[in-house]
C-alpha cells in the first residue's frame, strides 16, 4: 500500500519567491550572473526535499507522477529494465530482504521521477501487495521513519510513545505476516537509515520482498549493499526542449507560438546541461514570462557554472572553465587549492558529506566577490569571523551544521538579503547586530534552540519570509512581547511563528497586526501541543488558560489574502469569531488543523471557499458533531465557541427550511480534493443531506479513530468524483455504500462494518479485522481484494460471491492449513474461483509459543504460503518444514506432483 497521504514535490518556483536572489532571477531584466544564480538556488532549494523554504505541502517526495514531467523514450527504457530487475527477483523468492536497486545521479538529474515511474508500473503493482513510498531527506528523524512505515502497513503505533525499541518490535511483528512489499525509499543521504533503523526488523518479511532507493551518492548505495546500481543520465536535448515546452504551454493556443522559440529554448536546456530539475525551474519562471525572444535571451546563460558530485574528476571539471563563477560540490572531500584559485566564484555550495571545517577560516578570505554560500549538512563546528569579510554576500546558507554562533560582525554584511539556520540545533541566539541588515528578505530559525529575538527586529522592514518567529516576552501582562516586533513588517509573504502559549495576552498578540499584511499568503500559527500520545486532552489547562489562548489567537486574525494557513496546538474551547466564520478568506488554498485539543466545533464556512483544495485535521478529541454549517453557514446556528457542541437552529423541520432558503448559495467546496480526518475520538455524526450539493471535485477522504456511525448520505450523492475512501479504527461504522465512482476502498480495524454495497466502479478492496463483515454486494467492477484477519478461525462466507481476478488472504497458520487441503465443502470451496490467490501465515506470539516444542526455530521463522491460479492451473504451498515444499501444475493434460 502506498503512502498516499505525503505531498509530492513541485517544481514551481514560486514556493521559494520569498528569497532575493531567486527574486531577482525571476526580474524582467535580469542579469547573466543574476539568472545562474537563481538557477543554481532555485535547483538546489527545490532539490532539497527538506529544505524549509520549500512550500509546506511540497516538503517531502510523494509517488505521484506529473505527465508533464515525463519525457523520452529513455526514461520508459529504464523503467522495464528496473522493473523486470525487481520481478526477478520477486521470483528468486530469496529468504533476505535486501536493497535491490539504487538509482543513483546528480541533485535534479531525475531520479525521483524515474522511481515514481517504476512504483506506478502495472507489473510492480501486479507483483507486490504493498508498495510503501518513503521520503527520507537529510535530517530524517528515527522516530518519524519507524512511524511512517508502520502507518503505511496500515499497523497501528499511537501508544508507543515515540520509543524506538517498540516501534521496531513493532514493525518486526507486522512484517511478519508475510505481506510481499516493494519498499522504495527517496533522497536517501546515508546508509544508516538502512543499515542501523530499518535492515534487521525488515529482514523478518516475506520472502520476494524488494527495496529500491534513490540516491545522489554512489557511496550511500554501496554502504546499503545495493545489488545493482542505475545510473541516470542527462535528457537528449530533444527531450529536454519538450520537458521545457511542457512547463511553459498553458493551453493550446500557446503551442505555435512556442514552437517559434524552440532555437533559443535548445539553447537554455544546453546551458541547463539538460539537467530535468533545472529545465523545470527556468521552465516556471518562463511561465510567467512574456512569450517574446528578448525574455528567453535573458535565460541563455554564459559557461561559468559547474555542479559536481561525487564520481567526476574536480580538477579537470574546473580547469575547463578559466573564469568560474558558480560552483555547487556535493559529498566530496574539498581542498583548499582546488577552491582558493577560484577567486572570481560568486556561487559556492557545498551539501552532503562534505568537509570543510579545516579550510573554511583560509578559504572565505580568499573569495571576497562571493554573493552565494550555500553550506548545507557540511561538517562544520565553528563559523570563521572571516564570513564578515563577504562584502557583496546576499545569500547564506548554513543548514544542518553545528555551529554554536554567529559572528557579531555578521551585520557589517550590508546585502545580505537571506539567512538559512533551518536545523542548527546548537544555536541559542541571534547576534543583535543582525538587525543592522536592512536588506534582509527571508530568515529560516526552524529547529534551532533561538527562543527570542533582539529588541528592534521591526527594523528588519524587508523581510518577506520569517520561518520559526519564537514567541517571548518579559513576564509582564502588558510589557515587551517579541510578537509586536512582526507588528510593522508589511512585506512578509511567509510567516510562522511558535510558542504562542507564552504570549501573556491577546492584545500582546494583537501588536503583531497580522491582519493588515496584506502580502502575507502563507501562516501557521502554532501553540505547544497539549494532547497526550493517546490523543486525549492533558487535564491540567485552566480556566484562565482557555480564555487567554482564545483571545490570544483571536488577536492573530490573518488578512483575507491568506492561501495557506496552518493552526497547530490550539488548546481553547472556544473558537474567536474569525475561525468560526472563514468564508471571508475567498483566496484560502489550503487548510490544516493540527492537535485541536480542545474546541467541540470546526470552522464554518469553508464550503464557502472557492478555492479551498485541501483540509486536513488531526486529533481534534473534542469534535462530536459536523453539521450543515460546515458546508453552508446559513444553515447552522451561529454557535458560540464556547464549550458547546454545535447545533442547528431549531428542530429537523427548521434545518430542512434553512437549506431551502440557501439554495442560491451554490455548490459547498468546489475545488475540495482533498480531506482528511485523523484522531476525532469523538466524533459520533456528520450531517449532510442528499439536497446539500458540495464536494463535487472530491478525490481523496481519509478518516480515522472516530465513531462514526455511518457516512453521509450527502457525500455519495454529491462527491461523483471520489476515487480512494481510507476508513480506520471507526468501531460503530456500518456500512459503505453508494459511492458510484469509488475505485480504491481501505478499511482497517472498523470491527462493527457489516456491508460494502452498491458501489459500481469499485475495483480494489483492502479489508483488515472488520470481523462483522459480511456482504459485499453491487460491486461490479471488483477485481481484486486484500483480507487480513489473524484470528479468523475461517474465511467470510462472502468470498463465494465475488468475482476475482486477485485475491490476497493473511491468516493464521490453522486457517491456511484448512485452505490448503483444498476441500471444497470447508475453505476451499469459498476461494476456489478465484483466477489468482496469494495467501500467507502471519506469525502471532501465542502461535510462537505453542508451536516451539514441535517446530524448530527455523521453522518458525520461515515464511507460510499458499500461491494458486486457476487458468493455467497451478498450486505451490508451504507449511512448515515437516511439510514439505509441494507444487502442482497443469503439463499437456497430467498433473504433475514435485515433493
Amino acid at each position: 500500500m502506498a503512502s498516499r497521504h505525503v505531498a509530492s514535490m513541485g517544481s514551481d518556483p514560486r514556493a521559494a519567491a520569498s528569497t532575493g536572489v531567486i527574486r531577482r532571477a525571476s526580474k524582467k531584466q535580469p542579469s547573466m550572473d543574476d539568472a545562474l544564480t537563481g538557477v543554481f538556488l532555485v535547483i538546489l532549494l527545490n532539490n532539497d526535499t527538506n529544505n524549509p523554504w520549500c512550500d509546506s505541502s511540497t516538503t517531502k517526495t510523494g509517488s505521484s507522477i506529473i505527465k508533464s514531467d515525463v519525457v523520452g523514450e529513455k526514461i520508459e527504457e529504464d523503467t522495464k529494465k528496473i522493473v523486470d530487475l525487481l520481478i526477478r527477483k520477486v521470483g528468486l523468492s530469496s529468504n533476505s530482504v535486501v536493497v535491490n536497486v539504487a538509482i543513483t545521479g546528480m541533485g535534479g538529474i531525475g531520479k525521483t521521477t524515474l522511481a515514481r515511474m517504476v512504483f506506478a508500473d502495472s507489473t510492480v503493482e501486479d507483483n507486490f501487495e504493498e508498495r510503501i513510498w518513503l521520503s527520507v531527506n537529510q535530517d530524517y528523524n528515527e522516530i518519524s521513519v519507524l512511524q511512517s512505515v508502520l502507518a503505511s502497513f496500515g499497523a497501528k503505533h499511537e501508544g508507543f510513545a515515540g520509543n524506538k525499541d517498540l516501534l521496531e518490535r513493532a514493525l518486526k511483528d507486522t512484517v511478519r505476516q508475510r505481506k510481499k512489499f516493494l519498499l522504495v525509499m527517496d533522497d536517501v543521504w546515508s546508509e544508516k537509515v538502512w543499515n542501523g533503523l530499518l535492515r534487521v526488523p525488515l529482514s523478518h518479511a516475506a520472502s520476494g520482498c524488494c527495496v529500491l532507493i534513490t540516491t545522489r551518492n554512489d557511496g550511500v548505495a554501496h554502504g546499503m549493499k545495493a545489488q545493482y546500481l542505475h545510473r541516470v543520465d542527462k535528457l537528449q536535448t530533444e527531450d529536454a526542449w519538450i520537458l521545457l515546452k511542457n512547463q511553459v504551454v498553458v493551453n493550446e493556443s500557446d503551442h505555435a507560438y512556442v514552437d517559434g522559440l524552440k532555437g533559443i529554448g535548445m539553447e537554455i536546456v544546453e546551458r541547463c546541461d539538460c539537467l530535468p530539475l533545472a529545465i523545470k525551474v527556468i521552465g516556471g519562471l518562463l511561465r510567467y514570462k512574456t512569450r517574446s525572444r528578448d525574455t528567453w535571451m535573458n535565460y541563455i546563460m554564459k559557461d561559468e557554472g559547474i555542479l559536481l558530485s561525487e564520481g567526476q574528476d574536480t580538477n579537470r571539471a574546473l580547469s575547463s572553465i578559466p573564469k568560474l563563477r558558480h560552483l555547487s560540490i556535493s559529498n566530496k572531500a574539498v581542498g583548499l587549492d582546488t577552491l582558493q584559485k577560484q577567486a572570481s566564484l560568486r556561487t559556492l555550495m557545498l551539501f552532503g558529506t562534505t568537509t570543510v571545517e579545516p579550510i573554511m577560516k583560509c578559504l572565505l578570505n580568499k573569495l571576497s566577490c562571493l554573493r552565494v554560500l550555500y553550506l548545507d549538512n557540511v561538517n562544520l563546528v565553528e563559523l570563521p569571523d572571516s564570513i564578515c569579510h563577504l562584502k557583496h554576500l546576499r545569500y547564506l546558507c548554513l543548514s544542518g551544521t553545528s555551529i554554536s554562533t554567529i559572528p557579531e560582525g555578521i551585520g557589517e554584511l550590508k546585502f545580505l538579503e537571506v539567512i538559512d539556520l533551518f536545523g542548527c540545533t546548537n544555536i541559542s541566539q541571534i547576534p543583535s547586530s543582525i538587525l543592522k541588515l536592512r536588506k534582509l528578505r527571508a530568515l529560516n530559525i526552524r529547529e534551532t534552540a533561538i527562543a527570542s529575538v533582539p529588541p528592534g527586529f521591526r527594523e528588519l522592514k524587508d523581510l518577506v519570509t520569517m520561518l520559526g518567529f519564537p514567541t517571548h516576552s518579559d513576564g509582564s501582562a502588558d510589557g515587551w512581547c517579541s510578537l509586536e516586533e512582526l507588528g510593522s513588517l508589511s512585506k512578509l509573504r511567509g510567516l510562522d511563528i511558535g510558542g504562542l502559549e507564552k504570549a501573556p495576552s491577546g492584545s500582546t498578540a494583537g501588536r503583531a497586526m497580522l491582519s493588515s499584511k496584506h502580502h502575507l499568503t502563507d501562516l501557521e500559527l502554532a501553540f505547544t501541543s497539549r494532547l497526550r500520545d493517546d490523543g486525549e486532552v492533558e487535564d491540567n489547562i485552566s480556566e484562565e488558560e482557555h480564555k487567554r489562548i482564545e483571545d490570544v489567537l483571536s488577536n492573530l486574525c490573518p488578512p483575507t489574502s491568506m492561501e495557506e494557513l496552518d493552526i497547530v496546538g490550539y488548546f481553547a474551547r472556544g473558537l474567536p469569531q474569525w475561525i468560526r466564520n472563514m468564508s471571508a478568506f475567498e483566496s484560502l488554498r489550503r487548510l490544516a488543523l493540527e492537535d485541536y485539543a480542545c474546541c467541540m466545533q470546526l470552522p464554518s464556512g469553508l464550503g464557502q471557499l472557492p478555492f479551498l483544495d485541501y483540509f486536513w485535521v488531526t486529533r481534534a478529541p473534542s469534535v462530536q458533531f459536523i453539521g450543515h454549517d460546515f458546508l453552508h453557514p446559513s444553515m447552522g446556528g451561529e454557535a458560540d465557541g464556547k464549550g458547546e457542541a454545535p447545533v442547528l437552529i431549531g428542530s429537523q423541520n427548521n434545518r430542512r427550511h434553512h437549506y431551502r432558503n440557501s439554495c442560491g448559495a451554490g455548490v459547498a467546496f468546489p475545488k475540495l480534493r482533498e480531506l482528511g480526518f485523523e484522531g476525532m475520538l469523538r466524533w459520533t455524526k456528520w450531517e449532510w443531506e442528499q439536497q446539500v450539493k458540495a464536494m463535487p471535485v472530491l478525490e481523496s477522504l481519509f478518516i480515522e479513530h472516530c465513531k462514526l456511525h455511518h457516512l453521509p448520505a450527502g457525500l455519495a450523492q454529491h462527491a461523483y468524483r471520489l476515487r480512494e475512501l481510507d476508513l480506520r479504527n471507526m468501531e460503530h461504522l456500518v456500512s459503505v455504500e453508494n459511492f458510484p465512482s469509488l475505485v480504491k476502498l481501505w478499511s482497517y480495524n472498523n470491527p462493527r462494518l457489516e456491508r460494502i454495497s452498491k458501489n459500481p466502479s469499485l475495483q480494489c478492496i483492502d479489508i483488515s479485522n472488520c470481523t462483522a463483515l459480511e456482504e459485499l454486494d453491487g460491486l461490479t467492477s471488483l477485481q481484486s481484494l486484500v483480507w487480513e484477519d489473524l484470528d479468523a478461525e475461517a474465511l467470510p462466507q462472502y468470498l463465494r460471491e465475488t468475482k476475482l481476478k486477485k485475491l490476497r488472504v493473511d491468516c493464521s497458520r490453522s486457517l491456511l492449513k484448512l485452505i490448503a487441503l483444498q476441500d471444497e465443502s470447508a475453505e476451499w470451496g469459498k476461494i476456489k474461483h478465484v483466477q489468482q490467490l496469494k495467501a500467507y501465515a502471519g506469525h502471532k506470539i501465542q502461535e510462537q509459543e505453542e508451536e516451539s516444542d514441535q517446530s524448530s526455530q527455523e521453522d518458525e521463522e520461515a515464511e507460510w504460503y499458499i500461491y494458486y491460479t486457476k487458468e493455467p492451473y497451478s498450486f505451490e504451498a508451504y507449511l512448515g518444514e515437516f511439510t514439505g515444499n509441494f507444487t502442482f501444475h497443469v503439463l499437456s493434460g497430467f498433473i504433475i506432483l514435485n515433493l
